[in-house]
């Protein structure tokens, strides 16, 4: 069995996704003027799509319901033969932007109003909606929000795009205005209310930045009586103890002190990334992940339409498990080569948590781990499959009902 077993983890399962990446496929995660023609034709011949631009979850199911009405493989990928089916015309170069998330938050220097959040938690007030009308987007405004999309036909994710935007304040979101999210409560320019005073000694007045983040974190765990050494590094003794503090406050326990754990713990907001335990290490900076995790997605990219080999490990043709290894080492972490060996590595992270670069599991043809792939955002994986290098989404049928967990390994 145990034999069975590696070579399930290293076949990494040949699956069942038939997927074009030849030429100037349009792919999920694709983004711009071209994708917002094709969804116009599209809500033209009568599927039902959010005509954003953003080639996301509902413009993959309605382009595969649009194949599987013309005969045509109901992959969900915009090829040549799709596109010519709905457009008329041959299809041309995709100059569309790659990897960006659907309803991404604008850049760090659009700063958030709070006028206009006070402006849509009113409607969501005036809609019966238990919110406070207070301009910071916390969890109150985010379930609002939730409950509001679901209610109409939306897809329920909290953030305030375009379509929901128009959808509860009855007119277009205005041009240039932001996308909001939970995440706004930590960017905007407006501070929000002082903690609640808990009787704990005050963390240092000094704003946080990136050399000082962790040691600013340490000092306010000592303050809320945990042990832990000042000392900067972000160590075992460090995540055991933000874990308690997150358990202690309904917040999500993972041992990562992101942006709502940070403020929780010290009053200020952080200037970068999540703060992390890694290796076997310290960590070394706020902004390392988030640089390490983009260098991650452009490598992955550059992979797209690599064939498939059983056992594969190089360029020239990859296995799932091969094809993470490859990426990852090029970002400097050594995973181990098999699937259910890179399961055992890193933390958990609930799907709700998945952040780029992480690893997400599937099982497919044996029980257990059988298959790996990179988290790249908006629920889409890039993954060599069957059909090689790919990309596909975590909300199919297919690997929805197969999907066993998720890993942080950086």
């Amino acid at each position: 069995m145990t034999d069975i077993k590696k070579i399930a983890g290293l076949a990494c399962c040949m699956v069942f996704v038939s997927t074009s990446f030849a030429g100037a496929t349009f792919h999920p995660g694709d983004r711009g003027s071209q994708v917002l023609a094709v969804q116009q034709q599209l809500a033209a011949d009568g599927y039902s799509l959010t005509v954003d631009g953003d080639y996301g979850t509902g413009t993959t199911e309605a382009i595969r319901a649009f194949q599987q009405d013309h005969g045509l493989t109901a992959d969900g990928i915009l090829g040549a033969a799709t596109y010519e089916a709905l457009m008329g015309v041959s299809m041309p170069d995709n100059t569309s932007s790659r990897f960006v998330q659907k309803d991404a938050a604008a850049p760090e220097t659009a700063s958030v109003q709070p006028s206009q959040l006070q402006d849509i938690q009113q409607a969501l007030a005036d809609r019966g909606y238990s919110v406070d009308v207070d301009g910071v987007f916390g969890k109150g405004t985010d379930a609002a929000v939730r409950s509001f999309q679901n209610s109409n036909g939306l897809t329920a994710d909290g953030v305030i795009g375009p379509a929901t935007y128009e959808a509860l304040m009855g007119r277009p979101m205005p041009a240039g205005q932001t996308v909001f999210s939970i995440a706004d409560r930590f960017r905007t320019d407006a501070a929000p209310a002082a903690p609640e005073d808990k009787g704990t000694p005050a963390v240092s007045s000094e704003p946080a930045t990136a050399s000082n983040a962790i040691i600013l974190l340490q000092q306010a765990l000592v303050n809320n009586g945990y042990s832990v050494d000042v000392d900067g590094v972000f160590g075992v003794g460090t995540e055991n103890a933000v874990r308690n503090f997150q358990a202690s406050h309904g917040l999500e326990v993972d041992g990562v002190a992101g942006q709502a754990t940070f403020y929780e713990l010290t009053g200020k907001f952080l200037p970068s990334g999540p703060l992390r335990r890694f290796g076997n290490g310290g960590y070394g900076g706020a902004t390392m992940v988030a640089d390490r995790a983009q260098r991650l997605m452009g490598i992955a990219n550059q992979y797209i339409g690599v064939p498939y080999v059983f056992g594969g490990n190089d360029p020239s043709g990859f296995d799932c498990s091969g094809f993470t290894r490859y990426v990852y080492s090029a970002v400097g972490i050594d995973l181990p080569r098999m699937a259910d060996e890179q399961y055992n590595v890193g933390y958990d992270v609930s799907r709700s948590y998945l952040q780029p670069g992480d690893l997400v599991f599937f099982t497919t043809y044996l029980p257990g781990v059988s298959h790996v792939g990179i988290y790249i955002g908006d629920n889409q994986f890039i993954n060599a499959s069957n059909s090689g290098v790919s990309i596909d989404s975590l909300d199919s049928r297919y690997w929805s009902s197969r999907y066993i967990g998720a890993k942080r390994v950086m």
